[in-house]
């Protein structure tokens, strides 16, 4: 699951942050992650299928009104919660394969208000459509690509630093001129 990509930070430390579950959610987490207390323990696929009862390949098959997916917005919702108190993030884009399902959207800024419970008095979290929380808590325009994208970008940004300290080392070429004498 793409969770979350932030230039020179390793996403990898967002998807072992500690899920925040609902008080009626005793779900413990997946048993063959190494950190099943995790999001990831909790909201990837493997774990969503096993709240559910289904194989992974069944994922598709629970209605979109099962308290499974309530249960999984609102993990996904404390880590929203939590970007938006700690970081001041302008945005938060959700990608990966669950977020393909974009009925889990609206319960993720729903329960994302309801943990933040009106402590943060912005209008990106308090109203609702494009200006307010629906443009703040969106989905990746690149969908399941979204990873490909980033880290061709990333491939791009490292490359482009370091041909400038490439140059920044390296004197210029000696003009054919310098030194030469007219005669």
């Amino acid at each position: 699951m793409d969770i979350l990509q932030l230039v020179g930070s390793s996403r990898d430390s967002w998807d072992r942050q500690q899920s925040v579950q609902k008080p009626s959610d005793l779900y413990p987490g997946d048993a063959s992650n190494p950190h099943p207390w995790s999001i990831e323990g909790h909201v990837g696929a493997k774990a969503i299928a096993e709240r559910a009862g289904v194989s992974q390949e069944e994922l598709q098959t629970i209605p979109d009104d099962s308290e499974v997916w309530s249960d999984v917005a609102w993990v996904l919702g404390s880590l929203c919660a939590t970007l938006t108190l700690l970081c001041s993030v302008e945005r938060i884009v959700l990608g990966g394969g669950i977020m393909q399902r974009t009925s889990l959207f609206p319960k993720i800024r729903r329960a994302t208000r309801e943990i933040l419970n009106g402590y943060i008095k912005h209008p990106r979290v308090l109203l609702d459509g494009p200006e307010g929380i629906d443009g703040y808590i969106v989905p990746s325009e690149r969908g399941n690509e979204a990873g490909i994208y980033g880290a061709l970008a990333l491939a791009a940004d490292a490359f482009k630093e370091a041909s400038i300290e490439r140059q920044a080392a390296t004197p210029p070429p000696a003009s054919c001129f310098d030194g030469c004498r007219t005669q």
